[in-house]
């Protein structure tokens, strides 16, 4: 669990929704194979496909959903097959869906760290499931309602881009990891190699188990990055903040920054000293370690 109270329960609830979504395509995904694995049949007469590059619409699904279900066992394509990984990832991770879930998780993450910067300690579990709820959940609603500086509305901003970008990320890398493994074990099956049942199973098992971790890292990450972008934001210019290592076992990097103590400056200070001073929007991206970089 995350040690902050405020962001172990963002990261709960996101990660849950995420991994249940990742389950149901995992069995719609394994119905589907068993029940159009087969022995090719003979004189089989396929129906006609929908428009592979046809727009998406809720009548297109339908149609490629009507398609894929009269096809009888054995009689898939390599094109069958990557139609069905298709329709099932657009269906268990729609685009749209998974953007409102990320911008609920940043602009969240916002309010807690606006609330951070104002309070003297963090509450407890009981205070945060109270509150939580009551934290307005979509950017244009915090940004209203709260009242926010204009520096803390392109964090705000920012974010909810960043968010959405790792999440389609994601759902790319579902996307062909899936279809792969679908369509090596079809080729596999079709030049007779023994390729078994219970391997393909194993191997999107894998699969899984790698898109369930890069979904909690994501859910981590972006809500940690919105949390503390929304502290720096909420602080006024002149204020002092002391960076905290939290974790055990963390690298020397960040070992490094422990207790330092940084000065909340403007977005807009002209010869900003990155080791003494700290502002809205700042991040490490781009910053190497390397002794070998100047940056």
């Amino acid at each position: 669990p995350h040690a902050d109270p405020w962001l172990s329960a963002l990261v709960e609830i996101y990660t849950q929704k995420g991994l249940g979504r990742l389950q149901a395509l995992r069995e719609a995904l394994l119905r589907w194979l068993r029940d159009k694995d087969g022995a090719t049949p003979s004189g089989v007469v396929k129906p006609s496909r929908p428009a592979l590059f046809a727009p998406w619409t809720q009548q297109h699904a339908e149609d490629v959903r009507r398609y894929l279900e009269a096809l009888p066992p054995g009689a898939l394509d390599a094109s069958d097959w990557a139609l069905l990984v298709e329709y099932l990832v657009r269906r268990y991770l729609p685009l749209e869906e998974l953007a409102g879930e990320a911008e609920w998780l940043v602009t969240k993450a916002v309010a807690t760290g606006v609330l951070r910067a104002h309070s003297a300690q963090a509450p407890e579990a009981a205070a945060v499931a109270a509150v939580l709820p009551m934290l307005p959940s979509v950017v244009d609603e915090l940004v209203r309602s709260w009242r926010l500086s204009d520096a803390a509305q392109q964090v705000l901003s920012y974010a909810r881009e960043q968010a959405a970008g790792a999440v389609v990320g994601l759902t790319e890398a579902a996307r062909a990891g899936i279809r792969q493994e679908v369509l090596q074990h079809m080729r596999a099956r079709v030049l007779g190699e023994p390729l078994t049942w219970q391997s393909l199973q194993a191997r999107l098992l894998e699969r899984f188990d790698a898109l369930n971790r890069d979904w909690r890292r994501i859910a981590v990450t972006e809500a940690t990055e919105a949390a503390g972008q929304g502290v720096i934001a909420a602080l006024p210019p002149g204020a002092l903040v002391r960076r905290i290592e939290m974790y055990h076992g963390a690298c020397e990097w960040c070992r490094r920054l422990d207790g330092k103590v940084m000065r909340v400056v403007s977005p807009d200070k002209e010869g900003k000293d990155g080791w003494s001073e700290v502002w809205p929007g700042k991040t490490n991206v781009g910053r190497s370690r390397s002794p070998h970089k100047r940056v």
